[in-house]
């Protein structure tokens, strides 16, 4: 087997990658479909349990229909693993939009995963678009899927 190096991101004032080549880039869309899939796995979590749970419905004012959201959060992670500028877009206007919509009742102890949600997805236009600037610079083909 090939010794392959981990890619270790350089981070700008502690809070940004440095996005300076194309495994920065690749490592950047990353986090974000990590973020999609938290939020398409803990929107249907939630869903069902509220379907399936009175009290819980009450509680977030979810319902089955939220199901739907959680599919579109599996939609823009199936468009961010393939680096589409448009999913990392829509993912993050759609984050702000969720996020908007849920502000009245969102406790401040959920704070601190919002804004690391967030992070993902900017970072997740970042990467995108950084991709799509190296592939345009670079003399081979960098369209392949991000690899695991």
């Amino acid at each position: 087997m090939a010794d392959k190096k981990k890619f270790k991101p350089e981070l700008k004032g502690g809070l940004w990658v440095v996005i300076g080549s194309p495994e920065a880039a690749r490592w950047a869309v990353k986090q974000a479909v990590a973020a999609a899939v938290f939020c398409t796995v803990a929107t249907a979590g939630v869903a069902i349990w509220a379907h399936y749970s009175p009290e819980m419905a009450a509680r977030t004012g979810l319902n089955i229909w939220a199901l739907f959201d959680a599919f579109i959060f599996l939609a823009i992670a199936i468009g961010l693993y393939f680096n589409s500028r448009v999913a990392a877009v829509a993912g993050l206007a759609f984050y702000l939009f969720e996020r908007a919509m849920a502000l009245p009742s969102t406790p401040p102890s959920a704070w601190i995963v919002i804004a690391i949600l967030i992070m993902g997805f900017i970072g997740g236009v970042r990467g995108t678009f950084a991709h799509h600037r190296f592939a345009r610079e670079a003399p081979v083909p960098m369209d392949a899927p991000i690899q695991p």
